[in-house]
């Protein structure tokens, strides 16, 4: 398997290694936000549980001093509200990253169609005449899609999951 991956990566060109390589930083800042978003739940939670923190000396009663707000109901109101906007920014960024892994896959997939259809172009006239045209067109028609849903698409989705396992 890993002699495929290492095969399939070294046919791409370097702008898309680059581009795959930056794709890898966004699935970081993916999982990162992810988890991020996730824990910040289970402090809400609490201050839910126990709105008595409030009057305590603890994170949740510091910062309802210094916020100044004078009621409980609306200091855990917007608490919330921040809790609700951090799985936003999490939820959205990993909408977006997704988006980006799934574009580059296909793009790719389609340039590797079209540098073998050039690659095939260039053969000469006895490779067109001892070949049926119709079977490689078909082969490369079905064989990319394949390749960049069977390899591609899985192997970005693998390295996402992998990366929020490790953070997680």
């Amino acid at each position: 398997m890993y002699k495929i991956i290492k095969q399939l990566f070294l046919l791409l060109t370097p702008l898309q290694r680059r581009k795959f390589y930056y794709l890898q930083c966004m699935v970081v800042v993916m999982a990162v936000m992810e988890i991020v978003g996730v824990a910040s739940i289970i402090p809400f939670m609490a201050l839910i549980g126990d709105i008595s923190q409030l009057q305590e000396d603890s994170i949740f009663g510091n910062l309802f001093l210094a916020s100044g707000i004078t009621s409980e109901f609306k200091f855990v109101l917007i608490v919330g509200f921040i809790v609700l906007l951090m799985l936003t920014i999490a939820s959205l960024t990993s909408i977006f990253t997704i988006w980006r892994l799934t574009k580059f896959a296909h793009n790719t997939g389609a340039e590797l169609a079209d540098r073998l259809y050039s690659h095939y172009l260039m053969q000469d006239w006895l490779f067109h005449a001892s070949g049926n045209s119709s079977n490689l067109i078909k082969n490369i028609a079905t064989e990319t899609p394949r390749t960049t849903q069977g390899v591609i698409v899985q192997l970005m989705q693998m390295n996402a999951k992998i990366v929020l396992a490790l953070f997680v």
